[in-house]
């Protein structure tokens, strides 16, 4: 078993210490933007990412396929999460196809807008006092390019797919 420990070339100690900051980084400022939204509105980051896909659409109405591109979710995961928001009444579930586990619609509700409208000054807040605020033109200008890259690379189907 060990001899296969040693059969790759295991991550630097300077990428280990990126790696892992940047997994520590994105948990930390997720967990301070989720306090405050719980505080004030009991919704889950989770919950908001859902809400801010929704109200970005015309009508407040997303196939799960876009929504799951849209947020980096499976359908499972996309399930279980619009499942529990439908029945807190922010979001219903509507037009399920032939496989009501991954061909369905989701769309906001009045109470969902409601709660965004209540939600989306301290979210903002939260993430322009844990981020932005936090760094230099420069900085935002450089990592934006650096996550680009990364980003680009994911998408292209060179990791494992959500869907």
């Amino acid at each position: 078993m060990n001899d296969r420990l040693n059969d790759y070339e295991w991550l630097t100690a300077d990428e280990q210490q990126f790696w892992q900051m940047l997994v520590s980084t994105f948990r930390s400022v997720e967990r301070n933007i989720e306090a405050t939204l719980r505080e004030r509105t009991g919704l889950t980051f989770g919950d908001f990412t859902v809400l801010i896909a929704l109200s970005e659409t015309e009508d407040g109405v997303m196939h799960v396929d876009e929504l799951c591109r849209r947020l980096k979710w499976n359908h499972p995961r996309a399930l279980l999460h619009t499942s529990r928001m439908e029945k807190r009444g922010v979001i219903s579930v509507e037009d399920p196809g032939a496989d009501p586990d991954a061909d369905y619609t989701v769309a906001l509700t009045g109470v969902g807008r409601h709660v965004f409208a209540e939600a989306a000054p301290d979210y903002v807040g939260t993430v322009r006092s844990e981020v932005f605020e936090q760094l230099s033109d420069d900085d935002l200008a450089h990592m934006t390019r650096c996550f680009t890259t990364i980003m680009n690379h994911a998408e292209q189907g060179n990791g494992s797919k959500l869907l």
